[in-house]
């Protein structure tokens, strides 16, 4: 059996000779410079003073969109062309997308595709002016069998015939519009071609995510249930441009209404700290900050819900239905000062150690507001008052 000998005059040797010696002496370094450190600080500290400033609460939560959405559904097959962006705002009667037949659209040559969209543009504007008028004839017809005789009701009397003329001109007129579009396009250019136009105002959005349907009364519903409706949203047909699109199926949505409802469900432990109603709060997603309304809460079985209200309509919005993110439901500002310089006494309250107040052996009453982890909201000195190192010990 071989044994192994370390020679004294060889580096492993040399090592091994010094070995203890080395480990004591970087004990000994480390434990000086820790005390170099720790005198650094006590003779050069930075002051610490009670300061104007923020403290925030927030958490994760499961978050839900609910939007007024009304649906479009293509009036004739074809080949869909859109004429606005995803995401768009826009006005009502604003067209949005033309579907044209692709056999009738490659007869048609630059004059007759001019012709086709100033005959479209005019009949929508005639159909328009009758659909206003049909309001103001109904209106009459109610009203003025309701009026006594007198000037009134003849001044009412007139208004109706001329109304009545009106509409009878604009419906030869529009006769006349689709006779010119037969002669001059196709016979049959209606059934290949068709301009979409928005019937609502608000922000068009391409395609459908299965979650248009879903209202406020899914909230009391049972949790399985509940979150069942939102599983498989965003798998339904999405459609592209250019694509072959059916009359039964849907090209897209407006998203209408002045604002979107944003639904939190919150844990257990934040129950108690539902908002105020009109207070403001923020929610943070993929880097960005939107600031919501707090309108209410909801509940089922087992969970509550915060409901918000945003204005915004960004596209993290409108492009999600269910997603996570950090809601920041609570904001307060004041003198802050640090956590560390706090204390609870059972007869006095909470105290803070200020530079006076050590200097007398003993320390300052004051109002706890709010605080988090780390930082504290109080009444009870002024801005500015000099607080005691962290490190001081008394």
């Amino acid at each position: 059996m071989k044994r192994y000998v370390i020679r004294p005059n060889s580096i492993a040797g040399y090592v091994v000779k010094l070995g203890p010696r080395l480990c004591r002496t970087l004990l000994l370094l480390f434990i000086l410079f820790q005390a170099l450190t720790f005198a650094l600080e006590c003779i050069f500290a930075q002051p610490i003073v009670a300061e104007w400033g923020t403290i925030e609460h927030g958490q994760w939560m499961n978050t839900y969109v609910f939007r007024e959405e009304e649906v479009i559904f293509p009036p004739i097959s074809g080949h869909l062309h859109l004429l606005v962006e995803n995401g768009a705002r826009i006005r009502q009667g604003e067209p949005v997308a033309e579907i044209i037949n692709p056999a009738f659209n490659s007869q048609l040559d630059a004059e007759r595709r001019k012709i086709l969209h100033a005959v479209d543009r005019r009949l929508y504007t005639i159909q328009q002016e009758i659909a206003e008028l049909d309001k103001d004839l109904d209106f009459y017809h109610r009203y003025l069998p309701k009026l006594g005789p007198g000037p009134a009701r003849e001044a009412m009397r007139l208004t109706l015939n001329q109304a009545e003329t009106r509409r009878r001109k604009l419906v030869s007129l529009k006769e006349e519009v689709l006779q010119e579009g037969r002669i001059k396009i196709a016979p049959d250019w209606q059934d290949q071609f068709r301009v979409i136009r928005a019937s609502v105002p608000g922000v068009f959005v391409f395609g459908l995510d299965g979650g248009e349907f879903i209202g406020f009364e899914a909230l009391q519903e049972d949790e399985k249930l509940f979150s069942g409706r939102f599983k498989d949203l965003g798998k339904e047909f999405l459609p592209k441009t250019e694509d072959r699109v059916e009359e039964v199926k849907p090209v897209g949505k407006i998203v209408t209404g002045a604002k979107l409802r944003l639904v939190f469900q919150v844990p257990k432990e934040l129950e108690p700290l539902t908002p105020e109603t009109g207070e403001r709060s923020r929610v943070c997603l993929e880097n960005k900050e939107f600031t919501l309304t707090f309108m209410g809460t909801s509940f089922n079985q087992t969970s509550l819900f915060w409901i918000y209200e945003d204005e915004t309509f960004s596209p993290e919005f409108l492009e999600k239905r269910v997603f996570k993110s950090y809601l920041i439901y609570k904001t307060t500002s004041g003198i802050r000062v640090p956590c560390s310089a706090l204390d609870y006494h059972k007869e006095e309250g909470w105290r803070l150690l200020t530079a006076t107040a050590r200097k007398n052996k003993g320390m300052a009453p004051v109002t706890l507001i709010d605080q988090n982890d780390d930082w504290a909201i109080i009444q009870g000195v002024p801005e500015g008052t000099p607080l005691a190192t962290k490190r001081v010990r008394f």
